[in-house]
C-alpha cells in the first residue's frame, strides 16, 4: 500500500521484471476501477493498491486479503498525513496476523509509531543516513517478520 503517485511508479518498476509469469496490478481511487477489476480477476500475484481502492474492493468481494503473507506499507507517514489511517487499520484486520510487515517512512511520527506498535510484533526499526553532496538524508525502515527474523537481518546488515 501506498499514496497513489508512488503506487504507479511502483506498479511501473514490478512490471519491469517478468519471472515466472508473476503478474502485478495497481489498484488506486482515479484509476479505472472496471479495469482494474478486470485485471485482478484474471489472477495476479502482487497488488498494489492505495488504501481507499482496497478496501473499495475488499468490501466489493474483488479482492480477498486473508490469505496475504507480505505486506508492505510505502510512505506509511504520507498515508496517514493524507487520513488514511481507518482505510489501513481496517485492512490490518483483515489481513492474516502471521504475515511479514515492512513499513517504510521518511519520518517517525507519533501516528506511524502507533500503528507500528498497534499491528507488529517485536518491531525492529533501522535508520539509514546517505550523505550526497555534502546534504544528509535519512530513511527509516520497521518491520516484523513473524519467521525468518535471522534471515532479513542479514539481508538488512548486508
Amino acid at each position: 500500500m501506498s499514496p497513489t503517485c508512488i503506487a504507479v511508479q511502483i506498479e511501473q518498476e514490478v512490471k519491469k521484471y517478468k519471472y515466472r509469469d508473476i503478474n502485478c496490478v495497481c489498484v488506486y481511487g482515479g484509476g479505472n476501477r472496471r479495469e482494474q477489476i478486470n485485471v485482478v480477476t484474471k489472477g495476479v500475484e502482487i497488488v498494489v493498491a492505495t488504501p481507499g481502492r482496497l478496501n473499495d474492493l475488499i468490501a466489493s468481494n474483488i479482492i480477498d486479503v486473508k490469505s496475504v503473507t507480505y505486506l508492505v506499507l510505502d510512505e506509511a507517514d504520507r498515508m496517514l498525513d493524507l487520513g488514511f489511517e481507518p482505510e489501513i487499520r481496517k485492512i490490518l484486520l483483515d489481513i492474516r496476523p502471521d504475515r511479514q510487515t515492512i513499513m517504510t517512512s521518511a519520518t517517525w511520527p507519533l501516528g506511524v509509531r502507533r500503528l507500528a506498535t498497534s499491528y507488529m510484533k517485536n518491531p525492529i526499526r533501522v535508520s539509514c543516513f546517505v550523505a550526497l553532496h555534502g546534504f544528509m538524508f535519512s530513511c527509516m525502515l520497521m518491520y516484523f517478520v513473524v519467521s525468518a527474523v535471522n534471515w532479513i537481518v542479514d539481508i538488512v546488515n548486508f
